[in-house]
């Protein structure tokens, strides 16, 4: 059950959560979590350690989708100024590089990116570049198809 704008912290500075009698307080550097229920449904007191765990991962978790999310972005301007498509498209173009290639997204965006930067693309990835690219290609919206750098 998410939280409501009735859950929130009494006059001694616990946050209870209505309905359920669980209680979670700052108590020095660390949280006190308590009134959880056993799954025999008796109340008890719950492990502030699995508790912190369970909190640090998703606060990693939520970094990493940050990052990523960030850099997805990024790529789709790349794509966007260099393929002089809009962000649809070049949502879609990394969609299918993504697939064909089986490498994760924020993975090819990284490396779209370095392409941008550098001129270095792997010869795989570069020919799925290239495919997607001309398939979301208007007339209207020629596509420079990534290619190697005069040096290279």
């Amino acid at each position: 059950m998410p939280w409501s704008s009735a859950d929130g912290p009494d006059s001694a500075g616990w946050v209870t959560r209505q309905n359920t009698g669980c209680r979670v307080t700052r108590a020095g550097m660390g949280w006190s979590v308590s009134g959880l229920e056993d799954d025999d449904g008796a109340a008890g007191q719950a492990d502030p350690s699995d508790a912190m765990a369970a909190l640090e991962q998703e606060v990693g978790e939520l970094k990493h989708a940050l990052v990523s999310h960030a850099v997805i972005d990024q790529a789709i301007g790349t794509l966007i100024a260099l393929g002089h498509m809009d962000a649809g498209q070049g949502w879609a173009v990394l969609q299918k590089v993504s697939q064909h290639t089986n490498i994760k997204l924020w993975h090819v965006a990284e490396l779209v990116i370095t392409w941008a930067q550098t001129g270095d693309l792997a010869a795989d990835i570069r020919a799925e570049l290239q495919q997607a690219l001309c398939e979301h290609a208007t007339p209207r919206n020629p596509v420079n198809a990534p290619r190697r750098g005069p040096d290279k």
